[in-house]
């Protein structure tokens, strides 16, 4: 962005965007209001021109035409219309930044960028923030929100149970070979570890879960609630073993640490993971856990790149001082470094 033309448009896009936060502070409405929802649709283009406008006449109408239409969902924290209200200062002057510089993660290049860099450091405090061994999780990335944390989560552990399926299988008939589900495909691999059906077992899943499973192929109806019949949130242990007993069968175990639409947690203290860990173990299944992060931990693949309830503190209720008042929220937490993955909101954006 050379031009001067295109600099001005920029600086009246910061402009734009200081005036707004400066009027968040006071009395401003976070919804707009109806007379400004009804001009701005007035004015929205729905021909497409013959000539393009420019971006000065682009970036006016975006700001000067539409922008009052919009809700301050960002400005403030008090929108509850979805879970998308507030923006911290710190992740205002980061999405800055990153707009700015716009650096490729996605490649490791140390001669051309420090970002990959970065990128591990920033994972690595993430991992000391939540007391976790660092070098107990090799595998970590941030995601692009809760759904896509999972989708990475239950692909891992896809590939997981399918791997050690068709090495148990060939193990008892003395046959050694290094291929895998990424090198066969799943459905060959499928036939090879003599695997007829998945499972996802677990107690109280959120939608993102599904809509996880749905896109990695593994289907909604895959998912079986193992749950307590007093409480429809903690697993029954018995019930978990008899359904991972079932014969051409891979399973992924997901703990929902504190369900996002309940805050409750399902599991009470290291004993429990330690009991469901137990359990995966012996009958090769994937430990998942949904923590509302967007980011993913994951112990086993390298080649990644209120009394009985919390506000959705999940993950982040391992971070609490140790005091008595928050003994439950802790214990909610407890043991989670024993899964095989942890899919995990951003710190910066509540």
């Amino acid at each position: 962005m050379q031009d001067p033309s295109d600099i001005a448009c920029l600086s009246h896009s910061q402009q734009h965007a200081l005036r707004e936060l400066n009027d968040a502070r006071g009395s401003q409405g976070i919804l707009p209001h109806a007379s400004a929802l009804q001009r701005a649709s007035s004015r929205i283009i729905s021909t497409l021109p013959d000539e393009g406008r420019g971006i000065q006449s682009t970036t006016a109408h975006v700001l000067d035409d539409l922008a009052s239409a919009l809700n301050h969902q960002a400005l403030s924290p008090h929108y509850y219309g979805f879970v998308t209200g507030g923006i911290s200062p710190a992740a205002r002057v980061a999405e800055q930044v990153v707009s700015l510089y716009d650096q490729n993660v996605a490649v490791h290049l140390p001669e051309e960028t420090i970002a990959t860099k970065v990128e591990d450091r920033a994972l690595r405090l993430l991992l000391q923030l939540f007391n976790f061994d660092v070098e107990a999780w090799p595998g970590r990335t941030f995601t692009t929100g809760a759904t896509a944390s999972n989708v990475m989560g239950l692909a891992c552990g896809r590939e997981f149970v399918t791997n050690e399926a068709i090495r148990k299988r060939r193990k008892h008939e003395a046959c050694e070979t290094t291929e895998t589900v990424g090198e066969m495909g799943l459905l060959a691999a499928c036939r090879e570890a003599d695997i007829t059906d998945f499972q996802i077992l677990t107690t109280l899943p959120h939608s993102s879960l599904k809509k996880a499973s749905s896109v990695v192929g593994l289907g909604r109806s895959c998912f079986h609630r193992v749950s307590r019949s007093e409480d429809e949130l903690e697993f029954d242990l018995e019930l978990l073993e008899e359904r991972l007993r079932r014969p051409h069968t891979a399973s992924i175990v997901v703990i929902s640490c504190a369900e996002v639409n309940t805050g409750f947690f399902a599991t009470h203290g290291y004993s429990d993971v330690d009991a469901l860990r137990s359990l995966c173990d012996k009958y090769g299944a994937w430990l998942h856990v949904d923590a509302g992060m967007y980011t993913l931990f994951s112990r086993r693949l390298e080649s990644l790149r209120q009394s009985d309830c919390s506000p959705a503190f999940g993950l982040f209720a391992r971070v609490l001082e140790d005091r008595e008042e928050f003994t439950h929220i802790h214990g909610g937490v407890e043991g989670l470094e024993l899964a095989d993955s942890i899919a995990g909101i951003d710190p910066q954006v509540q």
